[in-house]
């Protein structure tokens, strides 16, 4: 006999939505920023030759090349994420100037020539059997990914979701709209026309949840050390949130 994946989904959905109470500090509109630090960990890094941290992490993970994303953890080992599936939690999109340590020099919140793209992130990673909150900077090429992520959480937050097919709207039994979708990120190289610079750059394609999603999402907010690690990234994304308005000068 099959069972509606549209009852399945309320039903985790249902038994999960008071548990699932994120960090306050993703519940008000906020500025993300580029620090010129390496995150603090967990976080995700798209690896280029140019990081400092590229021979180590080659050393670490064979066959590790240019473009592939890597999730470091304090006391973990790093792992090769590309491609890797995720909840985007939450984001903001800004133009930086840095230096040459990428440390912020100026910051603007609208497109702005000779400035580029960033988008910082709260990111929700399947790791094996695990769901692992992460921060992600993503930048230049690689905020394809991210543009599709935030314009998808900001879709399943509308009525017009569940109109988008039965999945989408077995999806609404999850309490937060970050958990409505996931996204399957791949990455790779390419290579500037003209000054055949090597650049990082990356996609995403989005699917609605469905109740493995559902069940992972709920079982992590029932884990007491996902929720401590999720709030420390939480206080990760603010202070940076701090840094790059002051940097801004509020423009």
């Amino acid at each position: 006999m099959k069972t509606s994946l549209v009852k399945q989904m309320g039903a985790v959905g249902g038994e999960s939505a008071a548990l699932m109470v994120l960090p306050d500090v993703f519940n008000a509109p906020v500025q993300v920023q580029e620090t010129g630090l390496p995150p603090a960990p967990p976080y995700v890094q798209f690896m280029t030759r140019k990081a400092g941290s590229w021979e180590d992490t080659a050393r670490a993970i064979p066959g590790l090349e240019p473009g592939n994303a890597v999730l470091f953890r304090p006391t973990e080992r790093a792992v090769r994420l590309s491609p890797f599936r995720c909840h985007f939690v939450t984001g903001k999109q800004y133009w930086a100037q840095t230096d040459d340590s990428y440390k912020l020099e100026s910051v603007r919140f609208e497109p702005t020539d000779e400035y580029t793209e960033y988008v910082d992130s709260v990111l929700l990673l399947y790791v094996g059997d695990a769901l692992i909150p992460a921060t992600c900077r993503f930048r230049g090429a690689t905020c394809k990914a991210a543009q599709k992520m935030a314009g998808a959480l900001q879709q399943a937050g509308t009525p017009e979701w569940g109109t988008l097919s039965p999945e989408h709207r077995a999806s609404l039994g999850a309490p937060h709209p970050f958990a409505r979708f996931f996204a399957t990120v791949s990455t790779g190289a390419g290579t500037a026309r003209g000054s055949g610079r090597v650049f990082v750059k990356a996609d995403a394609a989005i699917s609605p949840s469905g109740v493995v999603e559902a069940t992972a999402v709920g079982n992590a907010f029932r884990d007491e050390a996902f929720k401590s690690a999720l709030q420390e990234i939480a206080e990760t994304y603010k202070r940076r949130v701090e840094e790059v308005t002051e940097v801004s000068g509020g423009r």
